[in-house]
């Protein structure tokens, strides 16, 4: 039986990355920046300075490990799963203890998936991963997913409101992309 594949990015789509990114960056620079400020995703609008700093705090131990999951996307990831669609969470991996952080995160939050490592792939390449939908907010994956013809699902953040997507889900609700799976998987006939 061939199963519906839902592509998950963490950073941003599963987890509150940017929040708690930001959170750390502005405790610890003294700074007042919040996610309505990040205009472009590579935070072009930063000084050279600022942005090195900025980008360093992603190396720090337990950067990955205690941010908190977006708000119900627990509920909605175990409700996707029940219907029967294959769950992978596609993620980058390249920084300090992204890898072993992001796995242990994904088992407290989301322990109905089982053991991380069987559903996690760590890649920039998300168009390399084959899969029915893809929700993410970084342009660039968004971008190349699409050019590979996949359908895609922008969570909605100011950085990438430019990029042509299948789907925008707004205010971080997860119900709306449920109902966009379940959208989808009716409409390509899968059981």
């Amino acid at each position: 039986m061939i199963k519906y594949r839902v592509l998950l990015d963490m950073d941003g789509v599963m987890f509150n990355t940017l929040g708690s990114w930001l959170n750390f960056y502005n405790l610890i620079f003294k700074k007042k920046i919040n996610i309505e400020d990040v205009t472009d995703y590579g935070f072009s609008f930063l000084p050279k300075d600022e942005k090195e700093d900025l980008f360093s705090l992603v190396d720090c131990e337990g950067f990955f490990r205690y941010i908190e999951p977006i708000k119900n996307a627990p509920q909605i990831v175990e409700a996707i799963q029940s219907l029967g669609c294959e769950i992978y969470v596609v993620t980058c991996g390249m920084h300090g203890n992204a890898v072993p952080e992001k796995l242990a995160s994904l088992e407290e939050h989301f322990p109905f998936l089982g053991r991380a490592q069987k559903y996690t792939i760590f890649s920039h390449r998300k168009d390399l991963i084959k899969g029915d939908i893809l929700f993410d907010d970084n342009p660039r994956n968004l971008e190349q997913f699409a050019a590979a013809g996949g359908v895609t699902c922008a969570m909605d953040y100011k950085y990438n409101r430019d990029v042509i997507t299948n789907y925008r889900v707004m205010d971080n609700d997860w119900i709306e992309f449920y109902n966009i799976v379940v959208n989808e998987r009716n409409n390509k006939k899968y059981i």
